[in-house]
């Protein structure tokens, strides 16, 4: 039994997760931010998940421990996930994140063209 998206995902949950995870790793953690994500990973699909947690992780827009704590989240997403499924979305995410990584810290005439 797949969930069914909730529609407050549907509709906002590129931005929503960001927020979250901005404001779950911020100085004064919220509890209340990480039960929501807790939340999200319970009732949302793996899959949109998936998609809004990459979309954030690749945006320019997170703090590092926000990034770091969307990188935990995107590893319980994937093992949320069905193991037939899981190598699709380990083999399209892993190759993104690290050239997010490395073009980040990378002087841009040193990245191919």
């Amino acid at each position: 039994t797949e969930p069914k998206p909730v529609p407050f995902a549907r509709e906002q949950a590129p931005e929503l997760v960001a927020e979250l995870l901005a404001m779950a790793a911020g100085p004064a953690v919220v509890e209340d931010c990480e039960q929501l994500l807790e939340l999200l990973l319970a009732k949302c699909r793996t899959g949109e998940i998936y998609t809004f947690l990459l979309e954030c992780l690749c945006g320019d827009e997170l703090e590092v421990s926000a990034r770091i704590r969307g990188i935990d989240l995107l590893r319980q997403v994937l093992l949320k996930m069905e193991e037939s499924k899981r190598h699709m979305f380990l083999g399209s995410c892993f190759p993104t994140l690290l050239k997010k990584s490395v073009s980040a810290r990378t002087p841009p005439e040193q990245l191919p063209g």
